[in-house]
């Protein structure tokens, strides 16, 4: 049993892991009307982007690139939007 959770755990080096706890907690930021939110969901989908390049998932190595795009940009839109207020 425990083998088994310490091989879950440690299977991808732990980025898939890592990576989940990256996005939920960036939404839970943003959710806070927080900025960091999409600089710490940017850091999340960079370790999926890492955990699908040990599994060989081309879509998900695209997919995550476009939202790493996307948070950067909502980052720099609220920046942008704050400094006009």
């Amino acid at each position: 049993m425990i083998e088994s959770l310490t091989e879950s755990l440690t299977k991808f080096y732990g980025f898939d892991w890592l990576a989940s706890i990256g996005i939920l907690l960036g939404i839970f930021l943003i959710a806070e009307k927080r900025r960091i939110g999409f600089l710490v969901m940017a850091i999340g989908s960079l370790l999926w982007i890492a955990y699908a390049v040990i599994t060989g998932s081309a879509a998900q190595i695209i997919s995550n690139i476009i939202l790493v795009i996307i948070n950067l940009f909502g980052w720099w839109k609220w920046k942008k939007h704050t400094a006009t207020k």
